[in-house]
């Protein structure tokens, strides 16, 4: 199976409500930002709602009405939120609902599925590309902003001579990737194997769990201190090599910019 590359900044965007995300957003990117859900009919059912297959717009931050590009944030687990509200723990014993279990589920199982939905999850998809441009945690991004390659091109394009020596592609890449990064409020990248086995969990979903500074101990622990920086290789083509001499590819990357134009 392929492993990808998964890349992972800090921001500072307002999450304290849908539409204050949405708010915060559009003025940062000068787009208009729609806001909603996918409803399922069951769930639309036990909400007594009407089901809609479309998707479900709340609201619209308007940063130009002229403007008819828009940019989306989708929350998948806006419904699954609503009926915990409604329902409570109960909720988890429903037959239509698609967590609940025919076993009863003790408190320590209720309250983890309950942390799952509360969780901020929000995708930010665009227009342009119709995918994901990005998904926001509480603290911190699953960066979609730009696609590079697969994980393996990408530790070759870092630490193979020829790949580095002719790859513009990669300079503006990292290019976009700073820009939308700093954008939003971060100051480095991380960029790990979504298949790692030294951060399981990490890559997968997990990592929305964490802080910034919580994430970085993490990896730097379980990866024994195989992170490599970017922007020492570019500075400097000696750190390349001896890279190269490991024969080894590294566990995990960090891009601070050092060596971009600001």
């Amino acid at each position: 199976m392929g492993r990808d590359i998964v890349a992972l900044s800090r921001h500072n965007l307002d999450v304290s409500s849908f539409e204050a995300l949405a708010k915060d957003i559009s003025n940062r990117i000068q787009y208009n930002v729609e806001y909603g859900y996918w409803a399922y009919e069951d769930y639309s059912k036990m909400l007594n709602i009407p089901y809609q297959s479309d998707f479900t717009v709340l609201g619209t931050a308007v940063f130009n009405p002229n403007r008819d590009t828009i940019y989306r944030l989708i929350d998948d687990k806006y419904q699954d939120r609503e009926l915990l509200a409604r329902y409570g723990d109960e909720l988890f014993s429903m037959k239509n609902y698609i967590f609940s279990s025919e076993e009863i589920l003790n408190q320590e199982e209720i309250d983890e599925l309950k942390e799952e939905i509360l969780q901020c999850n929000i995708d930010l998809t665009s227009p342009i590309t119709d995918k994901d441009f990005c998904t926001i945690g509480k603290h911190l991004l699953i960066n979609n902003f730009d696609y590079f390659s697969r994980w393996w091109d990408f530790c070759s394009v870092i630490i193979e001579e020829d790949y580095l020596d002719n790859s513009q592609h990669f300079v503006k890449y990292r290019k976009k990737m700073m820009f939308y990064s700093k954008l939003f409020g971060g100051d480095k990248i991380f960029y790990i194997d979504d298949q790692s086995n030294y951060l399981k969990g990490i890559g997968q979903g997990d990592e929305l769990d964490y802080t910034w500074d919580e994430l970085e101990k993490i990896i730097y622990e379980r990866v024994n201190n195989e992170v490599v920086s970017i922007s020492e290789v570019m500075l400097d083509y000696r750190v390349k090599d001896t890279l190269a001499l490991n024969r080894e590819f590294p566990l995990a990357f960090i891009d601070d910019f050092k060596d971009l134009p600001k």
